[in-house]
């Protein structure tokens, strides 16, 4: 695999070597960079496996923001990160080689140039943020049933005091690792109890603002985050003459270089299990 790809950096050269040296006869005081064109060759990669960076979720909440700055304020702002994070990526791999092999910059410039790298995501919503998910000590209990507050991060609008809230993420600094539901119960008992002296949310009665949250006692409440969230996908498209009749398996050296990369930098926790795919 090695070999077939400095095999390919060294034909490359090679060719644009003797076109300068062509150019520069007709031409002694400037070269004009060489553009190797052919029919596009498109590949398809898909990226699973990895737990979620804050960034690659998003909410136009100042207050979560404030919480959580690493979370992106929107979703074009979310797209935008995992954009970055991919392409930026393959870049660099494919730079990387073309200088291991000698060639100009110039050159490599043209060959990144005839590159089109189209990423595709879907960010994750979350308007609500609470930081490090804990069982707060104060327990509101009626019978043999308690119920513990478990800050979470909410997809549901927070507007209404009794409201569904579905679509929950527990939240670290770093990750979104959980999602948690609150039940139709949930909510009935609240309303019906909210008017007691006991506290909730560790405060007297029920204070302003103040919403349902998870129970842990019902594990149900806790699932994994969606899969449409989980998963980074998108094509790699090349009018290169040469670098269209790369193998499916040299793109794939590609973009599991482009993983490791990830994983030795900020987000490295993330992306350690991280698996992809190209056909």
């Amino acid at each position: 695999m090695g070999g077939a790809r400095r095999m390919f950096w060294r034909n490359f050269l090679m060719m644009s070597s003797s076109t300068i040296a062509m150019r520069q006869k007709k031409k002694r005081h400037s070269v004009t960079p060489i553009v190797f064109s052919a029919a596009s060759r498109t590949w398809r990669f898909h990226v699973t496996g990895f737990s979620l960076p804050v960034a690659m979720a998003f909410s136009t909440d100042a207050a979560a923001r404030a919480q959580v700055p690493q979370i992106s304020p929107n979703s074009g702002s979310a797209e935008a990160f995992v954009k970055r994070l991919i392409i930026q990526g393959v870049l660099d791999v494919l730079e990387q080689q073309g200088r291991a092999a000698g060639l100009p910059d110039f050159v490599i410039t043209t060959i990144l140039g005839q590159l089109g790298i189209n990423v595709l995501y879907t960010p994750l919503p979350c308007p609500v943020v609470s930081v490090n998910p804990t069982v707060l000590k104060t327990r509101r209990c009626r019978g043999n049933v308690c119920w513990a507050n478990v800050p979470v991060c909410s997809s549901s609008p927070k507007s209404a005091l009794f409201e569904r809230i579905d679509h929950s993420y527990e939240v670290d600094k770093e990750e979104i690792y959980a999602r948690c539901d609150a039940d139709d119960d949930d909510l009935r008992n609240f309303r019906q109890h909210s008017d007691d002296n006991m506290s909730w949310n560790g405060a007297p009665g029920v204070p302003a603002g103040a919403r349902s949250n998870c129970r842990l006692d019902m594990p149900m409440d806790f699932t994994p985050i969606p899969p449409q969230h989980l998963s980074i996908s998108g094509t790699l498209t090349t009018s290169n003459a040469i670098m269209a009749t790369w193998s499916r398996e040299m793109w794939q050296s590609v973009v599991n270089r482009v993983l490791r990369m990830i994983t030795s930098g900020p987000f490295g926790t993330q992306f350690a299990t991280a698996v992809a795919t190209v056909t």
